[in-house]
């Protein structure tokens, strides 16, 4: 139930980078998403959940918040579940979000 957008902008670009964020988020919510945007974002995935298999931690990390969320299935058994996955049904999960909470870090001048 929770989603969180992570970006490093230049400061004076903040609100530009805020903007852009909230736009393309109406746009996933409209079911504006190309093929090839839908197999790019199955492709980064994908390849993260496969280098878990180098990562302990990650691998701990991934079986740890599943079963938080009650599920019980592996790597390889959510990956299969992502390559199914469609437009549709990532635009009906985007039209659920709300905005919440927004903040930035900031640093201090030399």
């Amino acid at each position: 139930g929770i989603m969180s957008v992570s970006s490093g902008v230049e400061f004076e670009n903040f609100d530009k980078a805020y903007e852009e964020i909230l736009i393309q988020l109406e746009s996933v919510k409209r079911k504006e998403i190309e093929d090839r945007e839908m197999e790019a974002a199955k492709f980064s995935i994908i390849n993260a959940l496969k280098s878990y298999s180098d990562n302990p931690a990650a691998t701990e990390e991934f079986y740890f918040s599943r079963a938080l969320a009650g599920l019980n299935e592996t790597v390889e058994e959510f990956i299969e579940e992502i390559k199914n996955v469609t437009a549709d049904e990532v635009a009906a999960i985007a039209s659920k979000i709300e905005l919440d909470t927004v903040y930035k870090l900031t640093g201090k001048e030399d």
